[in-house]
């Protein structure tokens, strides 16, 4: 047995799911990657999404050939992504770029919801869309996630 079949049967023995992709994993057949990444967030026909870290920092796509051979990775939620992000884009044309999101807010009298990305940065900010009840984007841009939101500065401030 190969050393990384055996690191493979490993991993899926013990129930560890890999956090992110890795390069010796280029190459192997999907069933291979999900045994060591475990069951994928979002599958369409040529890729699947990884959602990973606390909050959903990470979002790992990975894209398979027509043999179901794993080719390469993106890590979706990054600002060079987030910026090609256009008002009137519908919800599919956006996850298609940078993912489906982990927290979704409904704003109030149904006029739409807010989706906000964690994403790994040096600044506590998220990324936020805004939806319309239509499911077209209204609005998008960097905000403050409520963990950041220190009540202690806003009285210093005074």
């Amino acid at each position: 047995m190969s050393r990384r079949l055996f690191l493979v049967g490993l991993l899926a023995s013990s129930g560890c799911a890999s956090y992110a992709p890795t390069t010796t994993m280029i190459g192997q057949n999907q069933q291979a990657v999900t045994q060591v990444m475990g069951q994928p967030g979002r599958a369409q026909d040529s890729y699947v999404d990884y959602m990973r870290g606390p909050y959903g920092v990470h979002t790992y796509r990975l894209y398979f050939d027509r043999q179901n051979r794993l080719l390469r990775w993106d890590q979706l939620l990054t600002d060079e992504r987030f910026l090609k992000i256009r008002e009137d884009m519908t919800q599919s044309q956006v996850i298609d770029l940078i993912g489906v999101s982990t927290v979704i807010s409904s704003l109030g009298r149904g006029r739409g919801e807010v989706w906000s990305y964690r994403y790994e940065n040096p600044l506590c900010q998220w990324f936020q869309i805004e939806w319309s009840s239509s499911g077209i984007l209204r609005s998008a841009g960097y905000g403050v996630p409520p963990e950041c939101n220190n009540s202690d500065d806003d009285r210093d401030a005074q």
